[in-house]
């Protein structure tokens, strides 16, 4: 049977899974170095978030961008919105800009007008790992949001009212998991 190979990219980091219509994989380390190391705790699962800034590219809005930058960018009134586009606020006061399209999802969580911590997801991950799916950049605790509150930046897709129905990757201050689904 012919292998199909499926890539996404999230953020500066690629993501690609292989195997074929009869569900068998390629070796696990096909397309990676002789000796790949997968996340195994929080610490791993994330970088600097200078090492994001420094591979910023063509993010729109741009990654340094202040809140209300992002903010006016990420208001969508009339169009398209895929899952959700929704600002918010964690317990803590940090504010959060979240945005899934259904593949891939970013969070940005601010101190005031200054980016501190960024989460990309995508919908095709790498096993084993502790966080296939998601990765971060700032620190575990940058990225972390208990209790957020969320409002619609899109008519089309209702904040919901328990912004625990909103998955965030790491803001519980816990690796997401993923590979025992």
């Amino acid at each position: 049977m012919p292998s199909t190979v499926v890539a996404a990219t999230v953020a500066p980091w690629l993501l690609v899974g292989c195997g074929d219509a009869a569900g068998s994989a390629l070796p696990p380390t096909a397309g990676f170095p002789e000796d790949p190391t997968f996340p195994a705790t929080l610490d791993e699962c994330g970088e600097s978030l200078n090492s994001l800034l420094d591979a910023d590219g063509d993010a729109e809005p741009r990654l340094d961008a202040s809140y209300s930058e992002a903010l006016a960018s990420w208001s969508f009134p009339d169009e398209y919105c895929g899952i959700g586009v929704f600002s918010g606020v964690c317990a803590d006061g940090k504010r959060v800009l979240y945005r899934n399209g259904g593949f891939t999802s970013e969070i940005r969580y601010y101190e005031g007008e200054q980016l501190v911590g960024y989460v990309g997801s995508g919908d095709v991950g790498i096993c084993p790992s502790v966080c296939p799916f998601s990765r971060f950049f700032g620190t575990p605790e940058s990225v972390r949001c208990e209790a957020p509150s969320f409002e619609a930046l899109c008519d089309r897709v209702p904040a919901p009212a328990d912004g625990a129905a909103v998955w965030m990757p790491f803001a519980n201050g816990q690796a997401p998991g993923g590979c025992d689904l």
